[in-house]
């Protein structure tokens, strides 16, 4: 093997283990927010804080983001298929 081809290997290792990184994150984060009793969205720019503890609406605001969370994890793990 060549020097360029190590160098591309090395930097598609890089990126897959950077995917990984982020679905493994992905996972954590639907674990915990299933579980969650509550859930705050805040932001320090605008000075905005909501702070939600209906039961209803935090399982529906914790269905949405596994939702759009796992659709994110299917695309990286496509991604991931394609280095």
């Amino acid at each position: 093997m060549d020097r360029k081809t190590l160098e591309q290997m090395e930097k598609q290792a890089i990126k897959a283990r950077e995917i990984v990184d982020e679905i493994e994150s992905l996972e954590r984060a639907i674990e915990r927010v299933a579980n969650a009793d509550e859930v705050d969205f805040s932001t320090n720019e605008l000075l905005f804080c909501v702070n939600v503890t209906d039961k209803s609406t935090v399982k529906l605001l914790a269905e949405t983001f596994a939702a759009i969370a796992k659709e994110e994890i299917q695309r990286l793990e496509q991604e991931l298929a394609e280095l």
